[in-house]
């Protein structure tokens, strides 16, 4: 981190945590609010922030402390070498983002063609029903209860990385927007989804719920 010289300078950081526009909106603010903060510019493509300040009113370490308990994590830019090292960790993210995307609609189709197809759920447990336990098959081929449980069961294994690995960076920001008590749009998508996968285990295991 540079020296600063008394008078107007410019702190340049790579921040990394962002999502949306309410995550540029909170870095922002938080900036502004710095006794002796000019400006501040947050570009969320980039996932950087070019910040004007004056010294000694205030300093790099006070503004990048000013983000302390959020979800962001800030650090300076000093030289074109940096730029280039966090333009290539910005891409490696990226590529883990479409990663995670492209696992996400593959599985996810899967459990909508199981749950639109008619007649898809019962057969498809069914056939588990019968590779898993042939024993239990034989009692409970008929048992329409039996094989929409195993059913169930291969759509929570088809859902549950959805909803922990793909959708971890939306679970993380949202324990930050918490910690920083400013809800962004990583809560609203987490806690949907929470709710929405809850129900779904409540559903799944239903029927050993109402046999007690």
């Amino acid at each position: 981190m540079g020296l600063s010289t008394n008078g107007e300078n410019t702190l340049r950081l790579s921040i990394s945590g962002m999502h949306c526009a309410s995550c540029v909106a909170e870095i922002e603010r938080r900036f502004k609010n710095v006794s002796g903060v000019i400006n501040a510019s947050v570009n969320l493509l980039s996932n950087s922030a070019v910040v004007q300040y004056v010294y000694p009113k205030t300093n790099p370490e006070t503004i990048i402390n000013s983000l302390d308990g959020s979800q962001f994590t800030p650090r300076p830019v000093m030289d074109e070498a940096s730029i280039f090292l966090n333009r290539g960790a910005i891409k490696k993210k990226k590529e883990l983002y479409v990663g995670r995307f492209i696992l996400s609609v593959f599985l996810s189709a899967i459990v909508v063609a199981i749950c639109m197809i008619p007649g898809l759920h019962h057969t498809v447990g069914q056939a588990i029903l019968g590779a898993v336990y042939p024993v239990l098959y034989a009692i409970l081929a008929g048992n329409v209860i039996g094989a929409n449980f195993m059913g169930n069961m291969l759509l929570l294994l088809l859902t549950t990385p959805v909803q922990l690995f793909c959708a971890w960076p939306f679970l993380k920001g949202a324990v930050g927007s918490v910690r920083s008590k400013n809800l962004n749009m990583d809560f609203l998508v987490a806690f949907g989804t929470i709710i929405a996968y809850i129900v779904s285990l409540y559903i799944t295991f239903e029927p050993f719920f109402i046999s007690q």
